[in-house]
C-alpha cells in the first residue's frame, strides 16, 4: 500500500517538507535522528498512526544482509553483512571492512533486509579502493561500474523499482563515495545492489566480471511507510 492510498498525496508532500524544516533545525546541533508519532482520523473513526523519522538515520545499519556469490573461504571474514556494519575505513580487502565476492562471476547481487517498508531518500555507498592514491587510475573502481540499485517490497529486484542505474561515470570519474538520491523516493523493505557482465561489448573500463566489493552502503530513510 502506498502512503498516498493512506495519508493523500498533498499530506504526503506536507509531512515531507516538514521533515526537511526540522532536519535544517537540528542538523547543526549534531542531532542525529527525531521520531514524530503521527495520528490521522478516517471518517470511519480509525486512527493510523505512524512513526517518522528524518533522513540521517542510516536505517541499513546492521540488518540483514545476503550476497549471491560470496568468496568461497568463508573464514576469511568477507560476508555480505561487511557492507551494513558500519565500518568503512579501511577500503582494503585486508582490512576486513569489506564484502568480498566470488570470482569470475557474470553476475553480481547484494541486499539488505531493512527489516520493514521504509521510504527510501538516499544511498552512501563506499567501495573497494586497496588504498589507491587519488590521482592514479583505481583499477578497482572498474568493477563497479554500470551498477544499479533497486528498492523491493521482496527480494526480487523485478518486483521493485530501480532507484539508480549507473550509464556514464568512467574509471578516472566515479566516486567514492557515492551518495545516489532516490529520485521518487521509492519505498521498500530491501536495497538490492546489482551489476553484470553478461551483455557484452562494454565501454572502456568496465572489469570482465562483476563482483560485489562494498564496505559499506548507508540507507537513509525519508519517514517510515504505511504497512
Amino acid at each position: 500500500m502506498s502512503i498516498e492510498m493512506v495519508f493523500g498525496a498533498s499530506l504526503r508532500s506536507r509531512v515531507i517538507a516538514l521533515l526537511n524544516i526540522l532536519n535544517g533545525f537540528i542538523a547543526p546541533m549534531g542531532v542525529t535522528k527525531i521520531y514524530i508519532a503521527l495520528s490521522v482520523l478516517f471518517c470511519q473513526g480509525v486512527t493510523y498512526e505512524k512513526t517518522l523519522c528524518l533522513q540521517t538515520e542510516n536505517v541499513g545499519f546492521n540488518k540483514s544482509a545476503w550476497e549471491m556469490y560470496p568468496f568461497h573461504l568463508a573464514d576469511k571474514g568477507w560476508g555480505a553483512e561487511r557492507a551494513v556494519d558500519g565500518l568503512y575505513s579501511d577500503l582494503s580487502a585486508a582490512g576486513g571492512q569489506c564484502v568480498i565476492s566470488g570470482n569470475q562471476k557474470s553476475t553480481a547481487e547484494w541486499r539488505v533486509d531493512l527489516g520493514r517498508i521504509h521510504i527510501i531518500h538516499h544511498i552512501v555507498i563506499h567501495y573497494r579502493t586497496e588504498h589507491i592514491d587519488s590521482d592514479m587510475i583505481n583499477v578497482y573502481a572498474s568493477r563497479f561500474l554500470g551498477f544499479s540499485v533497486y528498492v523491493s517490497n521482496t527480494t526480487d529486484k523485478h518486483d521493485g523499482i530501480l532507484c539508480f542505474m549507473d550509464r556514464n561515470f568512467t574509471i578516472e570519474t566515479i566516486p567514492n563515495p557515492m551518495n545516489i538520491i532516490c529520485p521518487n523516493q521509492e519505498s521498500g523493505r530491501y536495497v538490492i545492489y546489482y551489476n553484470n557482465r553478461t551483455h557484452p561489448p562494454y565501454p572502456d573500463g568496465y572489469s570482465t566480471y562483476a563482483y560485489n566489493e562494498l564496505c559499506e552502503m548507508e540507507v537513509f530513510c525519508m519517514f517510515l511507510a504505511p504497512i
